[in-house]
């Protein structure tokens, strides 16, 4: 029997991008940011059906299915119903419409035949655990999802692997003559050099820093109020650091685009996060918007530079 796990990523009215539902072995591998980092939502909202293969270190193969859904005050629980714009949308902070990316994840399984029920439970499941985080933002934790059995069809990828080289059984191998105490001495000392330098690179030499972080770096303008505005959810990934604690960016003064540090205050412990950033732009400013963002770590030489741009609708 196939069996999958429920997931949910999804922004709240105040937060950025975050893993709000986890399968129960991502969470015990902590690696939620793999999640987060590797599902894109549609930019209008529409429930289109994604299937992505991704590998993580320690969960290994799996494959994320999942869609877009846009949350309506039908959605929510009817104390939470009064945030909602002229179209019936429920909207963030900034009159955003709100995205919820949820499906489910299998293991070291393709999808060959989808069957839309297995989204559907997904998605049950999903909701109340969004319920729950927008009653709460800055205090909820990320719940965990079990194992449920599915409907699609789904097949196990033949495991890929590398073939030893060998030395071919006809090449005749020339093998020098050891002889005499000081051939022996020279061997010997050039070995420990070897050995003795190894070792201190590895012990000595710092880690190299690297941010890494993942397309794309656009959105479309949507009009809100008498503007137009747009997010990026910029998920990021700091390796070759012991000193992951926070991840600072900045945009230039007056560039009308604004950086939520979202989970980026406390990066998870493979070093990822995610940062949510906005432009607020007039309607009648001109159809291309550009920024620049600097990502900083507390590790001196964590410093990237990556560029932001926001496409009118159309």
């Amino acid at each position: 029997m196939t069996t999958g796990w429920a997931f949910l990523v999804a922004r709240g009215r105040h937060l950025g991008y975050r893993s709000i539902l986890v399968p129960d072995f991502i969470a015990e591998n902590r690696e939620n940011g793999y999640l987060t980092e590797n599902v894109r939502g549609a930019a209008d909202g529409s429930e289109l059906r994604r299937i992505e293969q991704i590998a993580a270190p320690v969960s290994g193969r799996m494959t994320l299915v999942y869609l877009t859904h846009r949350i309506t005050p039908g959605d929510l629980d009817p104390a939470d119903r009064s945030s909602g714009d002229a179209n019936g949308l429920v909207t963030d902070e900034h009159g955003r419409p709100l995205d919820l990316l949820c499906g489910f994840a299998t293991r070291g399984q393709v999808i060959d035949d989808l069957d839309d029920a297995d989204l559907r439970a997904a998605k049950d499941e999903a909701l109340p655990a969004y319920r729950r985080f927008l009653a709460d933002e800055a205090g909820f934790s990320p719940e965990t999802s079990e194992a449920f059995p599915l409907r699609s069809v789904a097949t196990r990828p033949a495991e890929r692997f590398d073939r030893p080289v060998t030395p071919s059984a006809t090449r005749s191998v020339a093998r020098p003559a050891l002889t005499g105490a000081r051939l022996w001495t020279v061997l010997i000392g050039v070995i420990g050099i070897a050995i003795v330098a190894t070792l201190g690179k590895l012990w000595l030499a710092p880690p190299s820093p690297d941010i890494a972080v993942d397309k794309p770096h656009e959105c479309t303008l949507e009009r809100a109020g008498d503007g137009r505005t747009c997010d990026i959810p910029v998920h990021i990934t700091i390796s070759g650091a012991t000193d992951r604690t926070t991840v600072e960016a900045t945009t230039p003064p007056r560039s009308g685009w604004t950086v939520d540090p979202g989970d980026c205050d406390t990066p998870s412990d493979d070093g990822s996060c995610t940062l949510q950033v906005t432009v607020e732009a007039s309607a009648g400013g001109p159809d291309t918007e550009h920024t620049a963002l600097t990502l900083t770590s507390r590790h001196p030489d964590h410093t990237r530079t990556i560029q932001l741009t926001a496409h009118a609708a159309g």
